[in-house]
């Protein structure tokens, strides 16, 4: 962890312009935070997700809605646990 920590500025809650409150409560200086997204997705302390996913799922389901299973496939049901 403390090499995530080395590498991005998480900042406990503090009063300091130019923040980005993370989902989960944390805090991020608004140009770290940038550079950080550009290849992470999760909080660097606590690795929730930092961005809401829900119109990314909505979207995956309309596409798949829409997917066409070949005939063999189309009466098949598969139990996900």
């Amino acid at each position: 962890m403390e090499a995530v920590l080395t590498r991005v500025c998480v900042l406990s809650r503090t009063h300091i312009p130019n923040l980005q409150e993370l989902p989960c409560g944390h805090f991020m200086h608004s140009t770290c935070f940038l550079t950080y997204t550009r290849y992470n997705y999760t909080c660097p302390l606590c690795c929730k997700s930092v961005g809401d996913m829900s119109v990314y799922f909505q979207m995956l389901d309309s596409l798949l809605a829409a997917e066409r299973l070949p005939p063999e496939y189309s009466g098949r049901m598969q139990q996900v646990w």
